[in-house]
């Protein structure tokens, strides 16, 4: 007689493959939203470099004009640093057990704290960078919360 999958997996294996897809597609979605941060920030910097334009509006009142490539610098490292991060949460992702949740909560956290400077380093009592960069890098600390939490209930089933 035939058996079907699910009694070959014994039962656990189909529901181990299915609670796996959220953490997994939250992840990609991460990751997809940090290089969003990058293309973002070269469109703008080839574009009208309006991020630029912002921190230059912010120093003019001042007398101070800010170099551009400092600021899209800065820009640029965070891009890349909250990717790198983002690709160390999806490989932490792998690991068995409670190590998945732990190694993934790091870069969440560390992603968070950039967005939050972001959004609130001032400088002469003006915002340095613009709120949007600051919320379009924040989107991947919120979803690398989710991906925590998700590797958080996994690894107690």
């Amino acid at each position: 007689m035939r058996q079907s999958l699910s009694e070959q997996l014994g039962g656990e294996g189909t529901r181990k493959r299915r609670v796996r897809r959220l953490p997994a597609a939250v992840l990609w979605t991460g990751t997809a939203a940090s290089v969003l941060a990058l293309f973002a920030t070269i469109i703008d910097q080839a574009g009208n470099q309006s991020l630029y334009g912002y921190t230059e509006a912010a120093y003019a009142s001042h007398g101070v004009t800010p170099d551009p490539g400092l600021v899209y610098a800065i820009l640029y490292a965070v891009a890349v640093t909250i990717i790198v991060l983002w690709g160390l949460m999806f490989l932490s992702s792998r690991a068995r057990g409670w190590w998945a949740p732990v190694l993934s909560a790091v870069p969440a956290v560390v992603t968070g704290t950039i967005a939050l400077l972001l959004l609130t380093a001032t400088e002469y009592g003006e915002r340095v960078f613009s709120p949007v960069w600051g919320i379009l890098v924040l989107l991947p600390a919120v979803l690398g919360v989710i991906a925590t939490i998700s590797l958080v209930r996994d690894a107690r089933r």
